[in-house]
């Protein structure tokens, strides 16, 4: 966490010295996460300006043409096999090192686990993050009271969790290896069900006042990180890292707002993740603007 909260005042000591406006996307939410998750990996940070196209790419569901993207595929899967290669002569505290000297994979597995976790870990909270600073930009009584107490931001970030739709496609099918019922509903051998977590977190069964944004709600059984086997596996990492970036961002800046119409935002169209291109901010100087 403090290596995580020195990386967000780093960055936004870069916006506030540039001044408003500032594309937050470009700025702060995408290479917050991202350098976060290379120092996991002990990837350099300075290899972001190659590995974020890529990223991109692997990320679409139609936004980027098949060549594209079998070439970043190439791309990313030879850089994380020499990544993987060079750990072999090496010592370090890195994820990378310790999984090359420490685990029963192959050097592919382990590449493979490394762009994976790379991607995993830096486009789901860029994308996130910035669904949740665009909607906190909508609610300046809410950015008020966070700000004025802290310790509200954890909830907050649950909340979002619950409140904020960011999966571009939808849920994952599955398919019924036996004739089942759930919830009073026949479900036949064979048939495709699709569950959509972001229904059930709106569901007024399970939350009271369910359409209301509540940054103090508990308990929040959302299921913003799946449930069971497929609860995500960084879970923890992107909690540590969306709460250290709104303190920070709080902290350091007041009065933020959308710079353009919201209806001029550009949305990711046909990528998994939904979310903005774009998100441009402008603001006032806050408590930290003076360090």
């Amino acid at each position: 966490r403090p290596r995580a909260a020195a990386l967000a005042g780093r960055l936004l000591d870069g916006m506030a010295a540039d001044g408003p406006p500032a594309d937050l996307v470009a700025r702060f939410a995408t290479p917050f996460p991202y350098a976060a998750v290379c120092g996991m990996l002990g990837v350099p940070s300075g290899d972001l300006g190659l590995l974020l196209p890529w990223a991109s790419a692997l990320m679409s569901a139609g936004h980027h043409p098949e060549d594209e993207v079998a070439a970043a595929h190439e791309g990313m899967r030879g850089y994380f096999a020499e990544q993987v290669a060079s750990r072999r002569a090496l010592s370090g505290g890195d994820l990378l090192t310790a999984l090359v000297h420490g685990s029963d994979l192959t050097d592919e597995e382990i590449a493979v686990f490394g762009a994976g976790l790379l991607m995993a870990g830096g486009e789901t909270t860029s994308a996130f993050l910035g669904a949740c600073v665009l909607d906190l930009a909508s609610r300046p009584g809410l950015a008020a009271r966070l700000r004025a107490d802290p310790s509200l931001i954890p909830s907050a970030v649950e909340e979002y969790l619950r409140w904020v739709w960011f999966a571009g496609t939808g849920g994952h099918p599955h398919v019924a290896l036996a004739g089942a019922e759930l919830a009073g509903t026949a479900i036949a051998r064979g048939q495709v069900v699709v569950p959509l977590t972001d229904a059930a977190n709106r569901d007024p069964a399970a939350f009271r006042d369910a359409d209301r944004f509540d940054p103090a709600r508990s308990p929040n059984p959302h299921l913003g990180f799946g449930h069971g086997r497929h609860m995500c596996l960084g879970a923890h990492h992107a909690r540590v890292q969306l709460q250290t970036a709104l303190a920070a961002l709080l902290r350091r800046f007041d009065d933020l707002a959308l710079a353009v119409d919201p209806a001029h935002l550009a949305w990711r169209d046909r990528m998994f993740l939904r979310g903005v291109w774009q998100l441009p901010l402008t603001w006032s100087g806050g408590p930290d603007s003076d360090r």
